[in-house]
């Protein structure tokens, strides 16, 4: 049928009506192929880190807990990811009779927490002579400030301020136990005023379930972290402190890098 202007209804699109709807699916399809493949990419890269951090922590728990390690770099591949994990001694224990903390830290003090799950936090000397037991019942927080020739350690209870105790250091470089051995969560801050470095060694018990968050206001901090202690061990049967590097890579690029530290016995 024709209508008065000469057009055919019944006529289909012509060539030019088919090329601008070509070119606007065009202008409408490209971009959401665009997104959904970075989507698809994403997910992805946020996959293979994510088992890349499962691989990682399995091997630093897997080498705490093994009774016999070996020095220098060890390569694995596990499914897609190559695995690369470095064992150095940092502190060899073999020729010494001292204890741990005789022989690795010239330490200044020594934070005891959650003992045997009583909700303490205990402060003991270099000699072992206790300076501060507090009694925490909401949630912990160690304040630790190390200015000129003193370490100033405060101890809250849910921000309430439970004691302060200073220790002389002799303005050298300040050293810090913790010993996490019940189940008691905490926050950590730590502050370094001056240029010489705070050392704080966290040592957690094999059967402690403590979480901490650890946040450096300032200045110099070197932490070792994942110290694992080694109950029912006799100190005399110490052997080293080992520094454990983990690596995880695909395609020759690194997803995860993670560092632990192991007390061997003989």
């Amino acid at each position: 049928m024709w209508l008065k202007n000469g057009i055919n209804k019944d006529a289909g699109l012509t060539l030019i009506e088919v090329l601008v709807t070509i070119a606007i699916l065009g202008i409408i399809i490209i971009p959401l192929s665009s997104f959904f493949i970075t989507t698809a990419k994403i997910n992805n890269e946020s996959r293979d880190k994510f088992k890349a951090t499962l691989i990682a922590q399995k091997f630093i728990e897997d080498l705490k807990l093994s009774d016999s390690i070996v020095e220098g770099e060890t390569q694995y591949k596990v499914e897609n990811y190559d695995v690369i994990v470095n064992i150095t001694n940092i502190s060899d224990l073999s020729e010494s009779e001292s204890s741990f903390y005789d022989t690795i830290v010239d330490y200044d003090v020594k934070i005891e927490i959650d003992k045997d799950n009583q909700n303490y936090i205990s402060i003991y000397d270099k000699d072992d002579n206790l300076l501060a037991k507090d009694y925490i019942s909401v949630e912990a927080k160690i304040d630790i400030a190390m200015i000129d020739s003193f370490i100033t350690i405060n101890i809250y209870d849910n921000n309430s301020l439970l004691s302060t105790t200073n220790i002389e250091n002799n303005g050298d470089e300040g050293s810090l136990i913790l010993n996490i051995l019940g189940d008691m969560d905490f926050v950590i801050n730590s502050n370094n005023q001056t240029e010489n470095d705070l050392i704080i060694y966290f040592c957690k018990s094999g059967t402690s379930t403590s979480n901490y968050s650890f946040y450096n206001l300032g200045g110099k901090v070197t932490r070792y972290e994942n110290i694992l202690i080694l109950d029912n061990k006799s100190e005399s049967s110490l052997k080293g402190l080992y520094k454990v590097d983990v690596e995880v890579k695909k395609d020759g690029n690194t997803l995860e890098q993670i560092t632990g530290y192991k007390l061997l016995t003989n």
